[in-house]
């Protein structure tokens, strides 16, 4: 609790705990809630804190970290693509291509 009040209130509303919580077949329990991390992530993306200083009400730092790191890679835009729109930002600027 900070200031007397949960950070959960400060947070948006998401999808219901059932719908992030689902298993996958076959697969052993989570330990960790997923709402959890999701919100530690809000929080960190909106105070711009540090990671160690993530409040105690969220999951560990290096686990909240660890999520993000594997999220963000798997939303990264290829290189091929990348290259592409440097290519045609160069030419709408006329900049000489490099």
């Amino acid at each position: 609790m900070t200031n007397g009040r949960s950070l959960n209130r400060c947070l948006p509303n998401g999808p219901p705990p059932s719908a992030i919580t689902q298993r996958v077949p076959g697969g052993r329990p989570r330990r960790l809630d997923l709402r959890q991390i999701m919100n530690a992530l809000l929080y960190q993306a909106r105070t711009g804190c540090q990671w160690r200083m993530l409040p105690q009400e969220f999951p560990a730092w290096q686990t909240v970290s660890w999520f993000d790191l594997a999220q963000r890679q798997i939303v990264a835009p290829p290189a091929p693509l990348l290259a592409a729109l440097n290519r045609l930002e160069r030419t709408s600027d006329f900049r000489e291509d490099v």
